[in-house]
This record gives structure tokens, sequence and C-alpha cells, in this order.
């Protein structure tokens, strides 16, 4: 039974490893670009939320 627990504990790590350092990440290929320019007030942002797609590149430009 402790062999069983060990091996498994084993592949869990080597999974742990795979996934975070030797996996390799597919990007997706850019899609539009959306610009949003955001006014900060006395400490009070507007437009107070945001909605993007996801996958979609967004550049915020903050006016004080």
């Amino acid at each position: 039974m402790n062999i069983l627990v060990n091996l498994a504990g084993l592949m869990l790590m080597a999974l742990v490893v795979w996934w975070f350092w030797l996996s390799q990440r597919k990007t997706a290929a850019p899609s539009a670009t959306h610009e949003t320019t955001i006014i900060v007030e006395d400490g009070v942002y507007t437009p107070a939320s945001i909605r993007a797609n996801a996958g979609e590149s967004l550049t915020l430009h903050f006016d004080r």
C-alpha cells in the first residue's frame, strides 16, 4: 500500500512540474485592439467598469 501511495505522489509531482515548467503554452493570435481612456478625478475612476472579449487586446490610458 505504501508503494502505491508513493508512486501516486511521484506521478502528481511529475505532473505539476510538467504543467508549470515543461509544457508549451499555445498563444492565440491577437485579435482586435480596444483602447479606452480612464479619467481619474478625486479618486473616482470614470468609467467604473470596462467590458472586453476574451483574447482581445486592451489598452488603458489613464488621464488624471
